[in-house]
């Protein structure tokens, strides 16, 4: 059993509410249980010296530590304590819990307690539409009941079978493409013609499989498929009404259903919510995504960003730097593409504060630094790196260095026509313009007005696309009246 430290971290996360035995795992494994817990930023190699020095047999040594340590922790995991957070996710647990028993029992030859667990917790399955466990249950039953010759038993488990693994492999379909339909929009990939196309296949055979089949996991991978389809398209209206349809979808199931998957629907809600301006309802939502994330989680990252957003948005810039810090608490659990995120909103806090409009700020901000850390947004072609490049030009600004952003005119220009072209860009268009009129007009604030009317009238009447919130963190029309402020009259 190999674990990268990265994997034994994640599970000690997991476990860390379960006991550890020393005696039964040596002071060793606790030693480099331990560690982990408190640091788990250390490579392997690091780990493997902080425990063994020098020793001769030191990488065998601790290979076989962390197997011992793995293998424990993972014991731990089956015995685990439910979390009370929904019934759906107590009966998940539970349920697979019975289903490995189910097993290890038939492989110990106690049948007639394999066979209870299996027909006492089908039940639960079928309430909860656990279609893999229902079919294997059902499998289990069928064949226990052929061999006894209870042939209206084995007929009716036999049917049941046989309906489980049909809805099974629809569920295996639509996971699949819906997990190829997701890796188009990870990370920072110019999306092509092609991938368009094959996106909007994807979506159809998406659409195809809800028709064959029904169950809880197909009607949340298509609605899913649905809003990830209107945020596609830019429709705000159509991802709104979704995501509330999905939402009254959930609450209609018997069982609560579980956190992460009302999470799902509720996060796509809040953007629109912040560019329509309905800002108590943001917040609202927000605060109960939250409520529902753990402590330390991908979740409650992405989460945390719409916070910042919402702060610049309804210019509460306090609560922008609030959501930073509690971001901050966990740096080292932020995935990198996240952090540079945070990043550039640290820059955002560093020039409100530079003018005034925080009044505290305790973090010290570097601009080259910055530069260094946001290498993925920086090495993008699709428009994302404006933010970048937006908020370098205006903490210049902000600290009287005219020279450099002149220096930048000519980049600014370069970067607009090669990466601006779209249509879901041309907020973005138009601020740069606007910048780009800094220098014609000599950094004086009535010249700077008067060339750039036409601009920032095209820019208000611009509507705003679902993906500007990646990218004019602080709408276009505050930081047009900020860039006013730091000119001179």
């Amino acid at each position: 059993m190999k674990f990268e430290i990265k994997g034994l971290a994640d599970l000690i996360k997991i476990t860390k509410g379960a006991m550890v035995d020393q005696v039964q795992i040596g002071a060793r494994a606790s030693e480099l249980y331990q560690h982990i817990l408190h640091n788990s930023n250390l490579s392997d190699e690091e780990m493997q010296t902080l425990l063994y020095g020098e020793a001769p047999n030191r990488k065998a040594n601790y290979i076989h530590l962390k197997n011992r340590l793995s293998k424990k922790l993972i014991d731990n995991l089956i015995v685990l304590p439910n979390r009370q957070d929904s019934k759906y996710r107590v009966a998940y647990n539970e349920c697979y819990k019975n289903f490995a028993a189910m097993k290890l029992l038939l492989i110990r030859g106690a049948k007639n307690s394999a066979i209870s667990l299996a027909k006492q917790t089908l039940k639960k399955t079928r309430q909860y539409e656990l279609t893999d466990l229902n079919f294997q249950f059902s499998y289990e039953l069928m064949q226990h009941y052929a061999l006894v010759g209870e042939k209206r038993r084995c007929a009716h488990y036999k049917n049941l079978f046989e309906k489980y693994l049909a809805i099974y492999q629809v569920e295996v379909t639509i996971g699949a493409t819906f997990a190829n339909l997701s890796a188009y929009f990870a990370g920072t990939k110019k999306m092509t013609a092609k991938d368009r196309a094959e996106i909007n296949e994807l979506i159809e055979e998406i659409k195809n499989c809800n028709s064959r089949a029904t169950s809880y996991k197909i009607t949340y991978i298509f609605n899913l498929t649905q809003i990830i389809e209107a945020q596609f398209n830019n429709d705000l209206e159509a991802v709104a009404a979704i995501g509330q349809s999905a939402i009254k979808t959930l609450d209609q199931y018997d069982f609560q259903p579980s956190n992460v998957h009302y999470f799902s629907f509720l996060y796509y809600l809040i953007p629109g919510l912040i560019l329509r301006g309905q800002d108590d309802r943001a917040y609202s939502l927000i605060v109960r995504c939250l409520e529902m994330t753990e402590r330390v989680s991908y979740n409650r990252n992405i989460t945390l960003l719409y916070k910042a957003v919402y702060g610049f948005y309804s210019r509460r810039y306090e609560i922008a730097e609030e959501a930073y810090n509690q971001a901050m608490k966990h740096k080292k659990e932020i995935p990198a593409n996240i952090m540079e995120q945070w990043k550039i909103i640290e820059a955002y806090i560093c020039l409100l504060r530079n003018l005034g409009k925080l009044e505290t700020s305790r973090f010290r901000f570097r601009l080259n630094k910055f530069l260094n850390e946001v290498p993925v947004y920086s090495k993008d072609k699709t428009g994302a790196n404006v933010s970048i490049i937006v908020v370098q030009i205006l903490l210049m600004l902000s600290r009287g260095e005219r020279g450099a952003v002149i220096d930048r005119m000519d980049a600014l220009t370069s970067y607009a026509y090669k990466y601006l072209k779209k249509d879901n860009t041309y907020r973005s268009q138009c601020f740069i313009k606007i910048l780009l009129q800094l220098e014609k007009s000599y950094f004086n604030r009535i010249a700077f007005r008067r060339k750039t009317e036409k601009y920032f009238k095209l820019l208000k009447n611009a509507p705003h696309a679902l993906t500007d919130l990646e990218v004019e963190l602080i709408p276009y029309e505050d930081q047009y009246e900020l860039l006013c402020q730091m000119l001179r009259k």
